[in-house]
Order: C-alpha cells, then sequence, then structure tokens
C-alpha cells in the first residue's frame, strides 16, 4: 500500500511503502472470495519471502524500494494497493512484476490494508482519517 502525504500546496512531500502482504490461493488462483470475504482468504502481514529473518528484511526493503520508485513514476496520489508477483533469484537480486495499481482498493475486514497499517502504526481509524484528511485538504487547495 502506497501513502502520498502533503504539504501546504498538495505536492507530495513523501510517500509511505506499507510492509508487503502475502495472499494465499486455495486452488492455485486467488478466487475473488478469497480476496474479499472475511474468513474465506488468507493474508500474511508481513510476507514470508525467507524463513531467514535477516534476508526477509532485505528481500522486503528491495520490493517496497521498487514500489516506491514506482508510485513516483506514476504520481500516485492518496493512497493505493499494488498488486504484484515478487520473483526471488536470491537476496539481493529481486525481481517485482506488477499485476495492477489499485486506486481505491477494498477496505473490507478480508483485505490485508488494515494489517498493514497496524505494522506502520496506524489504527483503522487513524488510517482511514489520513485518507479523508489528505481528500480535503486537495480539494480546499485547489
Amino acid at each position: 500500500v502506497v501513502i502520498a502525504s502533503q504539504n501546504g500546496f498538495i505536492k507530495i512531500s513523501r510517500y509511505e511503502i506499507f510492509e508487503p502482504s502475502e495472499a494465499l490461493a486455495q486452488k492455485g488462483i486467488l478466487s475473488l472470495e478469497e480476496k474479499f470475504l472475511a474468513g474465506e482468504g488468507q493474508n500474511i502481514t508481513p510476507a514470508r519471502f525467507s524463513a531467514f529473518p535477516e534476508e526477509n528484511n532485505l528481500i522486503s526493503a528491495q520490493v517496497r524500494d521498487t514500489l516506491m520508485r514506482s508510485a513516483k513514476v506514476l504520481n500516485i496520489e492518496g493512497y493505493c494497493r499494488i498488486d504484484a508477483f515478487v520473483r526471488i533469484f536470491d537476496a539481493n537480486h529481486v525481481e517485482v512484476i506488477f499485476i495492477e495499481v489499485n486506486s481505491l482498493p477494498g477496505l473490507t475486514p478480508a483485505t490485508c490494508i488494515f494489517h498493514q497499517a497496524a505494522l506502520n502504526g496506524y489504527k483503522p481509524f487513524d488510517f482511514l482519517d489520513q485518507i479523508i484528511q489528505y481528500g480535503i485538504a486537495k480539494v480546499q487547495n485547489a
């Protein structure tokens, strides 16, 4: 998840990239039910890129860096979820394969976004408030 915060002029001043999550598919392909219905799917946050914590952190940092650079290129505003596959050649060589950028990702209890936000210190209402405040500021400065 990418959150863009603003200064007084709604110029993007920083991007906050959340820890990647891992979505497990029961039958090889993730179904809509697994993705959005509570109790149907399984999301693991943070993603398990490696069984070794130090290696996992290194891989995760590379993934987040790729997402950060992509958010800047795409000029993401507000928040989004970037769905991707991660191909790991070794701890220092990671490839992020983009599936899609969701400009309005689902905010249901079944999605991983609130778990990701919690790792960054947000309570659910604080996370939603940040999104709303960004939108209000953008409209007021338009």
